[in-house]
């Protein structure tokens, strides 16, 4: 009877503080600094891709911390090439799924809603009269959305207009 009494203790605790945590988690909205820091590291986790080869389930475990399985998938199937040495990114003009150069800056706007836990990040670029490819002015914009205590890249857009219109669930998230 002890016994049973300890391991009923014990699921009610693991259940209590778990809920807790969980509760605290979707209700705290990050700050911009923890949102620009983890971008540019999943950014880094991209770039990496280009430094050596990997097999397929190393360029996996290389995104997966930064990047929802469906937003890996098109990165991988869009940006990395299998060689006989194993897969990698080249990179180049033409790079979707890539995080844009956002200037982490105030004009790198931030928009979070708290009802559906998602961050929206997104920034102005005008046109650029330098390279190869011209884009001409646009928005670029990296969806981020909470999956339990984690946030995860699950959407990039590009759009000739801004991409996040007035919706009464969110609000901008300021520089600190």
């Amino acid at each position: 009877m002890k016994k049973q009494a300890i391991i009923v203790l014990a699921l009610l605790m693991t259940f209590w503080t778990g809920n807790c945590a969980s509760a605290k988690v979707n209700t705290v909205q990050p700050s911009r600094i923890e949102v620009f820091t983890f971008m540019h590291d999943a950014f880094q986790a991209q770039l990496k891709l280009s430094e050596a080869y990997h097999t397929r389930a190393e360029t996996e475990r290389v995104l997966t911390p930064y990047f929802s399985k469906s937003y890996t998938d098109q990165f991988l199937k869009e940006n990395v090439v299998k060689e006989a040495q194993g897969y990698i990114s080249y990179g180049g003009d033409l790079s979707p799924y890539y995080i844009p150069y956002f200037s982490y800056n105030d004009d790198t706007k931030m928009l979070y809603d708290d009802q559906k836990h998602k961050l929206y990040v997104y920034e102005y670029f005008p046109d650029e009269t330098d390279g190869p490819v011209k884009y001409g002015d646009r928005y670029e914009m990296i969806t981020l959305k909470l999956y339990g205590p984690q946030w995860k890249i699950v959407q990039y857009t590009f759009s000739k207009e801004k991409p996040v219109r007035s919706v009464k669930t969110l609000h901008e998230i300021k520089a600190d």
